[in-house]
């Protein structure tokens, strides 16, 4: 079993010093590029949304005649279940957000356990 160093950050607001295990800071940095890159990604998904109901407001009157864009799924059902994954994305980001916001305000390893 590898034994790491402890980091040392010093807050010189109140002179105390907290410490934590380099394996902690290396999984609050993936935590902070996960959360980076899912914001980025509901970003576009919530883009791709508005897109596809802007598509759907565009498709053919009953009236007109034309091929249909997609011959799977209306395009009001693509724009459901992109709003669905959406949503799933927003409450896994703002999961991870808690996680982090609670591990970056912990000053002891008793809070960390709480």
């Amino acid at each position: 079993m590898e034994i790491t160093s402890p980091i040392l950050i010093e807050n010189a607001a109140d002179e105390s010093s907290i410490i934590y295990a380099e394996k902690l800071e290396e999984q609050c940095e993936k935590l902070d590029e996960t959360v980076r890159n899912m914001n980025d990604i509901v970003m576009k998904l919530i883009e791709g949304s508005q897109q596809m109901h802007s598509v759907e407001k565009l498709e053919y009157p009953s009236s007109v005649k034309k091929a249909p864009l997609f011959i799977t799924w209306p395009i009001a059902k693509y724009g459901e279940v992109i709003d669905k994954i959406c949503d799933a994305y927003k409450c896994e980001l703002k999961a991870k957000r808690i996680v982090k916001e609670s591990v970056a305000h912990s000053r002891t390893n008793h809070d960390l356990n709480n």
